[in-house]
């Protein structure tokens, strides 16, 4: 046998070998001391991600007398997920008043979470909200450490209310599921959607699952007199932006922040947020047509 043979067949040998070496996976979160730290049980999605929530059932706000759930647009997220250097990535929005941020600010300077927004959600309301976006990456327990302190800057109650408004869904929540082609979630009067985009987001070497922020979301609620108010936010690349807003605007939705919530994803991704008070057939006609502008996946 020669030398050129048997050169060739170790490296057949080698590359079977390698074929057959599973994907590194993500060590799993410690989850029980997160939940621990922060003083709930998170939610558990798949791919190893797992979501807190908090309600700010505190705060009565209202935006042109339209008393606004908790679960339509005031509640703080933070959404951990595995890395596969053992480490953790933190993303998350934080619902605060204007004195509230102030504080917040302070205590996420010197911390290993960054703030990637400061923006306004909403338009009008009363008492005047921010919201704090911030991303992070890190040791789990380290980064569950600096959110306890970052929502002890804050009034927001840390356990969770009991649901007031019964879960059986209205006529307009399956009129709103029937225009959009989504079903969503309908729990504390609110229905919520998720719209994931069809590629891949990444960000620090890590695919980012839509459960970590980067999802169109939508919301509605009950508005009276046969109207819904909607919010949220439409995930967008640089080409869709203009596009968007525009369809929005024609369609008499109104925009109320353009920002980045996150750093060095791949594709960059902007955040167009919107509110709106109409018919549901007036909602769902427009918002599905801003969804036609956009490279959207299956929901979520």
């Amino acid at each position: 046998m020669t030398m050129r043979v048997r050169l060739a067949q170790t490296l057949l040998f080698v590359t079977a070998l390698l074929l057959e070496i599973p994907p590194a996976r993500a060590a799993a979160l410690p989850v029980a001391e997160i939940n621990h730290v922060l003083g709930e049980k998170g939610e558990s999605l798949p791919n190893g991600v797992v979501r807190y929530s908090w309600l700010r059932t505190d705060l009565k706000v209202v935006i042109e007398h339209t008393a606004v759930h908790p679960a339509l647009a005031l509640q703080s997220r933070v959404t951990f997920m595995p890395a596969h250097d053992g480490s953790a990535l933190v993303t998350g929005e934080l619902v605060a008043t204007q004195e509230e941020a102030r504080r917040v600010i302070d205590v996420l300077d010197s911390s290993p979470l960054t703030i990637t927004a400061l923006c306004d959600h909403l338009c009008r309301e009363s008492p005047r909200l921010t919201f704090v976006h911030f991303v992070g990456e890190g040791k789990a327990l380290t980064l569950a450490t600096t959110l306890r302190e970052v929502l002890k800057a804050t009034a927001t109650p840390l356990r969770p209310a009991p649901a007031a408004i019964p879960a059986m869904p209205a006529k307009w929540v399956d009129e709103m599921r029937e225009e959009l082609g989504y079903s969503g979630r309908y729990q504390n009067g609110v229905l919520s959607i998720v719209v994931p985009r069809s590629e891949q987001v990444r960000m620090s070497g890590e695919v980012m699952p839509a459960s970590m922020g980067v999802a169109t979301r939508l919301n509605f609620q009950e508005a009276g007199h046969g109207r819904l108010a909607g919010t949220g936010e439409f995930a967008l690349v640089a080409g869709e932006v203009s596009r968007v807003l525009y369809t929005l605007s024609n369609n008499h939705i109104e925009v109320t922040a353009l920002s980045g919530h996150l750093l060095k994803e791949s594709p960059r991704l902007f955040f167009l947020h919107f509110w709106a008070v109409g018919t549901p057939f007036d909602l769902a006609r427009a918002l599905r047509a801003a969804l036609d502008r956009t490279d959207t996946g299956k929901e979520q």
